[in-house]
């Protein structure tokens, strides 16, 4: 699954694109930025989600039981 748009990733893979003036690296250096922070965001949700996912099912169990 890829999370970034390919343009993005294009931008900040080093050596694809070399800054030619402090602009383009102020740019560069703000895509990197948002790069990790979207990149700690989504190990975040994964995060959630499992546990999420875990709890779901302890709570299916917990149906299983009074069914019974």
């Amino acid at each position: 699954m890829n999370l970034f748009p390919k343009k993005l990733v294009q931008v900040v893979v080093p050596g694809v694109n070399t800054p030619r003036s402090d602009e383009d690296s102020m740019k560069l250096n703000e895509l990197m930025e948002l790069c990790t922070t979207l990149q700690s965001k989504v190990l975040e949700l994964e995060k959630t989600k499992t546990t999420q996912a875990l709890e779901i099912d302890i709570l299916k169990r917990k149906v299983q039981k009074l069914k019974k």
